[in-house]
């Protein structure tokens, strides 16, 4: 083989390899969630509450809808809860981490579904004796979004039924009020 052949060989088994190796990398990163919880069973926040004793003081993953909104837990941390099927958890988590998550479920939006890794906390010293989970990592799975609400134009005309009720309560009662004293 001559040198000018196998430099050619040589520089294009690197392309190959750059390019895969690319793609691995490409892929990995867009599933952050599978590399979170590679072979880890993933809790709801009710498994989580219900296994509480037998939990406390391990690592976990819990996956949940983020709802309501951060709020202030002291320097530099948040409290986000998470909830699924009903049961909600509070999540104690740095304000880096808590700015990962884009929407906080409520009326009118579906928030961001989360996983989380943290340590569990049945009876917190650190917060009150409050059931908490500390958390060390956070992955958004799936991000909410605004869900539109059609109108029920029904319910307009039962206000307005209301409405008419009321006034024709208040005209008769003005109407025996006036008699009575007259």
């Amino acid at each position: 083989m001559s040198g000018g052949r196998s430099i050619a060989l040589v520089s294009r088994t690197r392309g190959v390899l750059a390019t895969l190796v690319f793609a691995v990398a490409v892929a990995i990163a867009a599933t952050p969630a599978h590399a979170l919880a590679a072979g880890e069973e993933i809790l709801s926040p009710a498994t989580v509450v219900e296994r509480g004793r037998e939990l406390d003081g391990t690592e976990v993953l819990v996956s949940g809808e983020a709802l309501g909104e951060t709020l202030h837990a002291g320097t530099g941390h948040r409290w986000v809860n998470v909830t699924q099927d009903g049961t909600g958890v509070g999540l104690w988590i740095e304000n880096d981490l808590a700015e990962r998550i884009e929407f906080f479920g409520k009326h009118g939006v579906r928030g961001d579904t989360v996983t989380a890794r943290g340590v569990v906390n049945v009876a917190c010293e650190q917060h009150a004796g409050e059931f908490d989970i500390h958390v060390s990592e956070i992955v958004a799975l799936e991000t909410g979004e605004h869900v539109p609400e059609p109108i029920g134009w029904w319910k307009l005309g039962v206000g307005l039924a209301g409405i008419l009720v009321g006034y024709a309560e208040y005209r008769l009662y003005v109407r025996r009020r006036e008699r009575l004293h007259s």
